[in-house]
């Protein structure tokens, strides 16, 4: 057989299976779009799965961290993290009605790390990335803006 040969017999079959599985996909999102609490149950697992790893690496953080007030709340972070996981593993069927109640919970707790960690002194906006994304972005150079770059 000639390589021309198998890239006609192949490819044919290959875009059947990948015709195939997009229809599965559409069924799939569908049905999502249809039954949200089937959806949702494993949605809430892999949620779960994630702010557990999330908690853990917060938790190696706080113990490499220099400062005992980052140490403090990266330990808290990662305890929060990590036991909000665990509840929802623990619990799957309620996981859908907890985990909005848990990514506020979240929210909340790295808010209030992010700004005690970033102090008013550097954001006088009143936002504590501002000053760091001006002035790590390729198109920001000082209080000039895109237009030193593109003007």
């Amino acid at each position: 057989m000639t390589m021309s040969n198998l890239v006609t017999n192949d490819v044919p079959r290959a875009a059947r299976w990948w015709i195939v599985l997009s229809v599965l996909m559409m069924v799939a999102g569908v049905l999502a779009i249809g039954i949200p609490r089937i959806a949702g149950f494993p949605v809430g697992i892999v949620v779960a799965w994630l702010l557990f790893f999330s908690g853990l690496l917060h938790l190696l953080f706080a113990w490499g961290s220099a400062s005992t007030d980052t140490m403090l709340w990266e330990a808290v972070l990662g305890l929060a993290c990590t036991a909000i996981s665990l509840y929802l593993l623990v619990h799957p069927a309620a996981a859908l009605a907890t985990l909005a109640l848990a990514l506020v919970i979240y929210l909340l707790v790295k808010s209030v790390l992010d700004r005690g960690r970033c102090g008013p002194h550097l954001a006088p906006a009143g936002w504590c990335g501002t000053r760091s994304l001006r002035s790590r972005s390729p198109g920001w150079s000082g209080s000039r803006g895109l237009r030193a770059r593109y003007g």
